[in-house]
């Protein structure tokens, strides 16, 4: 049993393993320790905020900033719309097409009105690549989805950032270091 916690306050279901719901540990936490021991966290909100905060101080200014996020999932979507908020353009592509749309009028609905930047979908992930400064990868780990042929229309000057663990393919990242490309990955492991 995981921190001795009394497995009867877990809730049994499709998504628990061994009494443990992946969902809200933390709901179960806090029902056996003092709230004031607990710090409480996302590792997706953590994730966009350390990209969001790496892109702020490579860059300074997200104003007309062109981004494209590859894999527009929870992280991928999230990040998006903090970066329309502060001004990039982005570019979002994922295999679920319908699913893009709606995050991208999801994105162009609720930000804030006089926000000029926007986000788009894009089916094909080369068109999204085009003219980038950033290509970001928030796809699932080991999920090689971004590839020479995006570098090759991103923006000489631009860098590439691999969220997901896995996302760039070798020869990506070689073609990224032949054109002078920054490649960063982005993990709190080593």
């Amino acid at each position: 049993m995981a921190f001795s916690l009394n497995k009867k306050i877990y809730i049994e279901n499709s998504k628990t393993a061994s009494g443990v719901e992946f969902g809200n540990i933390s709901n179960a936490v806090r029902k056996t320790f003092p709230s004031k021991k607990i710090i409480t966290y996302k590792p997706n909100d953590l994730t966009v905020e350390s990209i969001w905060f790496f892109l702020n101080h490579i860059f300074g200014n997200f104003a007309n900033l062109k981004i494209a996020i590859i894999g527009s999932g929870n992280i991928g979507f999230k990040l998006a719309l903090k970066l329309v908020e502060s001004g990039a353009y982005v570019n979002l592509n994922r295999r679920d097409k319908i699913l893009g749309f709606q995050l991208a009028n999801t994105i162009n609905s609720i930000k804030p009105k006089n926000t000029l930047a926007s986000a788009e979908f894009y089916e094909d992930p080369i068109r999204a690549c085009t003219l980038c400064d950033v290509i970001i990868g928030t796809g699932k780990t080991d999920s090689l989805i971004i590839n020479k042929n995006m570098i090759a229309v991103m923006m000489k000057k631009g860098i590439l950032v691999d969220c997901g663990k896995g996302n760039v393919t070798e020869e990506a990242i070689n073609y990224s270091y032949e054109l002078g490309i920054e490649v960063y990955r982005s993990d709190v492991t080593s």
